[in-house]
């Protein structure tokens, strides 16, 4: 859709039709749209002094520079653009203070980075992302990162134990975002400040969603920086890296450097943002309006608990976490779409989570608002969606990493990424409190069958050939297996085409057909285990990968054509997606 004009929580598309802001830029207009104030400090330093280049001073800086530094106790702040361009500048003060001070050897500092993390999207930050639609395509990726489970101090200690001497920091979200709104058991924050104190690590805490008043607090580490966004108030790209001098000036002149970082105008918009956050006190307006918008969407769990799993945030930083099985063949997407219709916007992540982060200065009467319009939507929308054959469908996402192959959603670990050959494939080490006894993958007794499956008899293949499976996790030679080519596989089809043209499917009716599907989907569910694991030690796919993805998606997709398999006169089922599909 296409915006033309916005204002506090409401934005109007060129036809004039109004929608509730549930999105506000991803937190970059937590004052809301056009705040007076913010607009009234952007024209009046528009019509003075817009920028100085950091080769001299403007007198605009060292108002924002004293503000910010006394507002959250820091002794300097070094101003860049965009969230993304202050995670990188932090992530290089924290690697020169490593060399510096803590005498890591040259070119082996660590950066520590949570997974499901998102810190933007340059080449550098996505290189700590398990991101795949921000990772794939973009290789080489720069190495000297590891990964750790968001929320799990124990794991965090442990790798702090084992690379502390090369740890230079450790990045992370006090609340993520991008993963779902996922906000850490109480205590955990305090627990990382303690640890990476202890040993001697640099504590990074990327603000740049959760802070400025958004968790209904200044920084959502107070409640036990890196800061972004609404420091521009929405009209300007402004971020800040806040710093203690004995890091700060680990940067001499020439070493770092942002052309437009702390021009005069985004200082005097910064000024007249934070201005506004005090002045209206929006931090204590979040933390009390987020408490009742959670009523209020628990009270819609309650509603509707088949469709809604959980409620979680603070202040208003909020997201929904919807059941896909439940929903399908729709997604958070589509239920994003029918609120857009229904006027208030929200982003949907992962498929099967919405995000309600609207402006700090909305009232309460559009968070009713706002709610409502979800409920309309479960009520009457999804019944609708549910009944209508998609265009496409939209909860295959899943949260498996292709760089580490762990699911986002597992909880326990450390996800250690590490270069293992030329062609730059990922082998994952995992130092847990859960994995170790949890472990699901049980290494078979013997391997029984190593030869190619054709018309119901293992046989060679008519090559000969053979190729090494290994061990995911040590790369050990598990078995040698024969390898199939052009005249296996004509031998293949053959034998299918047959036992097609000679068996009972063609004779069934199509809801006969129906129920085996339905069948072998429910066999598919029950040993999902055993097929993950079988496919992981067939040829090295991560366990997470099968059992929590590909597997799930093949039910799915079995019960939809099931469902289906009687509906076009009596005879086919229509594939879905980029699926070849016969009956």
């Amino acid at each position: 859709m296409v915006f033309s004009q916005a204002r506090g929580s409401s934005i109007w598309d060129p036809e004039g039709n109004k929608y509730l802001d549930f999105l506000s830029a991803y937190s970059a207009v937590n004052q809301g749209h056009c705040h007076p104030k913010i607009m009234k400090a952007l024209i009046e330093q528009a019509e003075k002094l817009t920028l100085s280049s950091r080769a001299f001073y403007n007198d605009r800086f060292p108002v924002f520079a004293e503000m910010i530094t006394s507002m959250f106790g820091y002794d300097m702040v070094l101003p860049m653009n965009t969230g993304a361009e202050g995670v990188e500048t932090a992530l290089k003060l924290a690697r020169k203070w490593g060399y510096e001070k803590k005498k890591i050897p040259n070119n082996e500092a660590i950066i520590v980075s949570c997974c499901g993390c998102f810190h933007g999207r340059t080449l550098a930050v996505i290189s700590m992302s398990c991101d795949n639609e921000a990772t794939r395509g973009f290789g080489p990726l720069l190495p000297g990162h590891l990964k750790v489970d968001f929320g799990d101090e124990v794991a965090l200690e442990k790798i702090f134990e084992e690379h502390g001497d090369n740890i230079a920091g450790f990045l992370f979200e006090p609340i993520q975002g991008e993963a779902g709104v996922i906000v850490p058991k109480e205590g955990y924050l305090k627990a990382v400040r303690d640890l990476c104190t202890k040993y001697g690590i640099l504590m990074i805490a990327d603000e740049i969603q959760s802070g400025l008043g958004r968790s209904g607090k200044m920084l959502a580490c107070d409640w036990e920086g890196i800061l972004g966004k609404a420091l521009g108030g929405g009209v300007m790209p402004v971020s800040a890296v806040l710093a203690d001098k004995d890091v700060m000036l680990c940067f001499r002149p020439g070493e770092h450097g942002s052309t437009f970082g702390g021009n005069p105008l985004a200082s005097a918009i910064a000024v007249a943002s934070l201005d506004v956050l005090r002045e209206e006190g929006l931090a204590e307006r979040s933390a009390e309006l987020g408490e009742e918008l959670r009523h209020l969407l628990n009270k819609l769990q309650q509603q509707y608990p088949n469709f809604i799993v959980k409620v979680c945030g603070k202040g208003l930083f909020n997201a929904v976490e919807l059941n896909s099985k439940a929903l399908f063949p729709a997604s958070a997407y589509d239920i994003c779409l029918k609120l857009k219709e229904r006027g208030v916007l929200a982003k949907p992540t992962h498929n099967t989570i919405i995000r309600l982060t609207p402006p700090l200065s909305i009232s309460m009467d559009e968070l009713k608002l706002g709610t409502k319009a979800l409920s309309e939507v479960f009520e009457f929308d999804l019944p609708k969606m549910q009944k209508e054959k998609p265009e496409h469908v939209t909860s295959m996402e899943t949260d498996v990493c292709d760089r580490c192959g762990r699911n986002l959603r597992f909880k326990g670990g450390l996800c250690l990424i590490e270069r293992r050959t030329s062609n730059c494939r990922r082998v994952v080490s995992r130092y847990s409190t859960a994995a170790a006894t949890e472990d699901p993958i049980t290494p078979p007794v013997s391997v029984k069958y190593t030869q190619l499956l054709i018309d119901g008899k293992f046989v060679d293949s008519a090559s000969g050939k053979k190729f090494k499976t290994y061990d995911p996790r040590t790369g050990n030679v598990i078995a040698e297996v024969a390898e199939g080519d052009a005249e296996d596989i004509n031998r293949a089809v053959a034998a299918a085409r047959k036992a097609f043209d000679e068996g009972p499917w063609p004779k069934m009716t199509a809801y006969e057909r129906s129920k085996i599907l339905f069948k072998f989907a429910d066999l598919l569910e029950q040993h999902t285990d055993e097929i993950a694991a079988l496919e992981t030690w067939d040829n090295g796919k991560p366990y997470e990968q099968a059992a929590k993805a590909e597997l799930p998606m093949c039910v799915r997709l079995m019960r939809y054509y099931a469902g289906w398999a009687d509906k076009i006169h009596g005879l086919t089922v229509p594939a879905v997606g980029p699926y070849q599909m016969q009956t």
